[in-house]
C-alpha cells in the first residue's frame, strides 16, 4: 500500500512536457508583443499631445507679438515659396525669447530632421523678403490623425504624414493648404495639398 501511493506522488511529481512549456513560452511572448504596442502608442499620443500644446503656446506668442510690433517674425530662411525656420535651429522664434513672449524655445519631443519631427514656422517669401503679415506654424503627428487643425499631407495623390498647423488667418490657411483644389479631399488625384480632417 505504501509503495502504491509513493508510485502515485512520484508521477505527480514529474515535470512540464516539452509542449506544455513552448505553449507558455508563446503565450507570454505573445502577451510581451502587445503590452510593448500598446506602450509604444501610449508614448506616440503623449509626444502629439505635446506638440499640440507646444503649437498652441507659440501661436498665442505670435499674436501678442504681432498686438505689439504689427508684424510676425520673420523666418530666417527664405527658399522656394517660404521664408522659414524649425526647431532644430539655435535661432528658432529667438524674438519671442528675446521680447520675453516666451520663457524658453519650445521643441518637438523628438526634435529630428532627419525624419521630420521638428516645430517650422514660416512666412510667404515675397521676393526673398518674408512677408511678416501673415505666418504658418506646424509639427509633424504620430498617431493622431483627427481634431481641430490636423491636416492630411496628400502629394500627388499619395497619402502623407498628418499634421497639426496653425495660421495666422483662415484666407493664408487656404492658400497654403490648397485645400479647395479638386481631389484634395481624400487625397484622390494628382494634386499636393493638406486637407484638413475636420471640415
Amino acid at each position: 500500500m505504501f509503495m502504491r501511493i509513493r508510485k502515485v506522488v512520484l508521477k505527480t511529481r514529474e515535470g512540464f512536457t516539452l509542449v506544455e512549456l513552448l505553449i507558455v513560452i508563446t503565450i507570454i511572448g505573445i502577451l510581451s508583443g502587445v503590452i510593448a504596442l500598446l506602450v509604444v502608442g501610449s508614448l506616440a499620443d503623449s509626444r502629439d499631445g505635446a506638440r499640440v500644446s507646444d503649437i498652441t503656446t507659440l501661436t498665442s506668442a505670435l499674436e501678442q507679438y504681432f498686438a505689439d510690433e504689427k508684424e510676425y517674425p520673420a523666418g530666417a530662411t527664405c527658399a522656394g515659396s517660404f521664408c522659414s525656420e524649425n526647431s532644430t535651429m539655435a535661432n528658432f522664434l529667438d524674438d519671442l525669447i528675446t521680447n520675453d513672449y516666451l520663457q524658453s524655445k519650445p521643441e518637438d519631443p523628438q526634435n529630428n530632421v532627419a525624419d521630420g519631427s521638428y516645430y517650422e514656422y514660416g512666412n510667404p517669401n515675397n521676393a526673398g523678403v518674408a512677408d511678416q503679415s501673415r505666418f504658418y506654424l506646424m509639427a509633424k503627428l504620430e498617431e493622431k490623425t483627427a481634431g481641430e487643425n490636423v491636416y492630411h499631407y496628400c502629394d500627388n495623390g499619395v497619402d502623407g504624414d498628418y499634421f497639426y498647423i496653425k495660421f495666422s488667418s483662415y484666407t493664408y490657411r487656404t492658400t497654403y493648404t490648397n485645400e479647395a483644389a479638386a481631389n484634395c479631399d481624400g487625397c484622390s488625384g494628382s494634386v499636393t495639398c493638406y486637407d484638413p480632417v475636420w471640415d
